[in-house]
């Protein structure tokens, strides 16, 4: 049997109603302490509006207290929970979306996710802690 002491996960992309079957067996195969360090998009309208992954794959923005209730009832303690990220973030999703992944699929190059000015101002928004920040991240232990 395998137990792990840390795991990072990201529900956005799964089915919708599945996060809790999937967090359950996350804290299933953690080690009792084992962390939990997770991400997800933060459901604020504007980014949720301009999140071009959401209208092209199954990809999913959620409410703080929404997730903070997820990870409590499916055994996790949650020690932090807050949001980062913004309008550089944005910039950085739109420019991916918009042309630099047509531009990989059609010239069938390596192209960065971002240029790196926008990658450097992109990094500096997630140094700030923001109640609308574009990404919910929590740490959270198995009990």
């Amino acid at each position: 049997m395998f137990s792990a002491g840390f795991v990072h996960g990201c529900i956005e992309h799964l089915p919708k109603g599945s996060e809790l079957k999937a967090l359950k067996e996350i804290h299933r195969v953690l080690v009792p302490g084992g962390e939990l360090i997770f991400s997800t998009p933060h459901d604020v309208p504007l980014y949720t509006f301009l999140d071009m992954a959401r209208y092209v794959v199954t990809h999913r923005h959620y409410k703080i207290k929404d997730i903070q209730k997820l990870l409590e009832n499916s055994g996790f303690n949650v020690k932090v929970i807050f949001t980062a990220g913004g309008l550089w973030t944005l910039s950085a999703s739109l420019l991916y979306y918009l042309i630099i992944f047509p531009m990989k699929k059609l010239l069938r190059i390596d192209l960065p996710y971002a240029l790196p000015l926008i990658s450097h101002y992109d990094n500096e928004d997630y140094k700030i802690v923001t109640k609308h920040g574009y990404t919910i991240f929590a740490k959270a232990f198995a009990r």
